[in-house]
């Protein structure tokens, strides 16, 4: 690990092979301390923060390591994605949303930062969390982000009590195809062979619905 920090410290492939050997090795407390050595060495590294982050044990101190990261790389967007994800597993959507806030900052279109706001804005102000998810609509070329947003669209405005546009907003959501959809088969119009329509049951009796089509 030293001779690649000081010959080939951007070295990408190096790297990941000089982690896996690390992983196979089994010693986590010895892999922190190596990579603590080369992060020292080399702390613009973003690939040796991220691989420190990966032998952080679960009882370990992540938030203060990610801090760490951030104030060696200040524009790098992994650690506050790491301090985005901690607050939300905490369960502080604030200190999430401030996080996600930071990132969208950096980059508009971090899609979990932009889930993070607006999850937070759905519980607490679906008014705007309707407008700022429309405020991304414009800039999305991809159908199936597009499709996704648009989901989170609806699920706002039925918050907020636009049933209306909410259930337009599935229509159109619905009428983007998931890649995987399977095609409904084509109609034979062999209608001779269909069973006849059974009697209408009465009012009060229960009978069954069969629903198709969004949420």
């Amino acid at each position: 690990m030293t001779r690649y920090t000081s010959a080939t410290p951007d070295d990408r492939a190096t790297l990941d092979a000089l982690i896996e050997a690390l992983r196979r090795n089994g010693d986590a407390a010895d892999a922190r301390h190596v990579l603590e050595a080369a992060m020292a060495a080399t702390p613009h590294i973003e690939g040796l923060w991220s691989a420190r982050m990966s032998f952080e044990p679960i009882e370990g101190d992540p938030g203060t390591l990610a801090r760490r990261w951030q104030d060696a790389i200040p524009d790098s967007i992994n650690p506050l994605h790491v301090q985005m994800w901690l607050a939300g597993n905490k369960g502080d959507g604030e200190v999430a949303k401030d996080y996600a806030e930071r990132i969208i900052a950096l980059d508009p279109g971090h899609i979990e930062a932009q889930r993070q706001v607006i999850e937070y804005l759905y519980k607490n102000d679906p008014t705007s969390a309707v407008a700022h998810i429309q405020s991304l609509l414009p800039n999305i070329q991809d159908p199936q982000i597009l499709r996704m947003v648009l989901g989170w669209l609806a699920r706002a405005q039925d918050r907020e009590g636009r049933y209306a546009d909410a259930v337009a907003t599935w229509v159109q959501m619905d009428a983007i195809h998931e890649p995987e959809a399977v095609p409904l088969p084509a109609r034979s119009n062999d209608t001779l062979s269909y069973p006849p329509l059974p009697e209408a049951p009465a009012v009060d009796a229960p009978h069954p619905v069969i629903l198709s089509g969004p949420p």
